[in-house]
């Protein structure tokens, strides 16, 4: 089995955390545009450069956000092979349809650290005018500046008081400061040389296009509809089993062929599959896909 590339800690965390904005994103798009909410609780925002939905009901969006968390977890720990947004009929929970993400060509190593350096997701209101953006730029810009001044009179003031000893003194210290300065900003730079972190919001802001107007073509699912979120594991990884319990076995007819049973679950694949896109962002690489059962292809052509 391919692990996938290695990089370094640093980016791979950074990384890490771009693909579980896109799929948060995504969660929120598929709620939308699938109509399982209705659309009058979802705020238009913008995330990688996109307009997008987001939800306003606050346990639905602690939901989308504990999940995704725990997905992250599993990523870290290399034991997902498939992520699947599994759409459920009402009362009977049969499913109707699978948008499925492959990450099993994921990097290798992911770093022992979450990054939260990076993160665009759903910071900015679409509604929002960019003359108010740019008053509140000229309004820091302004308070920094004046910062810096009574910085500099300060620094004159102590200029004076010191001796020429002390002067040479602090030369010296401060020739020693950017040396170190340097040296970390070097490690830096050799950390995100190899990662072209433009071509992976490109790729991610495309794929996400991509789902959000797939869901929005496809016909509607029956009234009452709900969904889950579900992981397939690697062959060779554990369940978790962690306490507190994020994760349940799914049903039977969810479950993919196993060493021990090579029957696979009814609901799987589907009667019928459309690919939606295959993404190439940096050194990340997953597919993704939309799986229809027969049941959901009935009820369209009879409507």
């Amino acid at each position: 089995m391919d692990a996938g590339p290695s990089i370094s800690a640093s980016s791979a965390s950074r990384l890490l955390s771009s693909f579980t904005t896109f799929f948060k994103l995504t969660l929120h798009s598929l709620l939308y545009h699938r109509a399982l909410y209705p659309k009058i609780t979802f705020l238009t925002v913008r995330a990688f450069n996109l307009p997008v939905h987001q939800s306003r009901y606050p346990r639905l969006c602690r939901w989308i956000n504990d999940a995704v968390a725990s997905v992250k977890a599993q990523i870290r720990k290399g034991t997902i092979r498939h992520i699947s947004v599994v759409m459920h009929a009402a009362k009977t929970f049969d499913v109707l349809e699978r948008w499925v993400f492959d990450v099993e060509m994921f990097p290798a190593e992911w770093g022992d650290r979450d990054d939260v350096t990076y993160d665009p997701e759903l910071v900015e209101d679409a509604d929002d005018e960019d003359d108010e953006d740019d008053e509140d730029d000229e309004d820091d810009e302004d308070y920094e500046d004046y910062e810096d001044d009574e910085d500099d009179e300060d620094d004159e003031n102590d200029e004076n008081d010191e001796n020429d000893e002390d002067d040479e003194d602090d030369e010296d210290d401060e020739d020693e400061d950017d040396n170190e300065d340097d040296e970390d900003e070097d490690e830096d730079e050799d950390d995100e040389d190899d990662v072209n972190w433009m071509d992976v919001n490109e790729a991610l802001r495309g794929a996400l296009r991509r789902v959000a107007h797939a869901a929005e073509m496809m016909p509607a699912l029956p009234e009452g509809s709900t969904f889950t979120l579900a992981v397939e594991l690697r062959d060779e990884a554990s369940a978790p089993m962690d306490h507190p319990q994020h994760w349940i076995p799914s049903h039977s007819n969810l479950q993919p062929p196993t060493d021990i049973s090579l029957n696979q679950g009814s609901s799987l694949r589907g009667q019928n599959t459309t690919p939606i896109r295959s993404v190439r962002a940096g050194p990340l690489f997953f597919e993704c896909w939309i799986e229809q059962s027969g049941s959901s292809l009935h009820q369209n052509s009879h409507k």
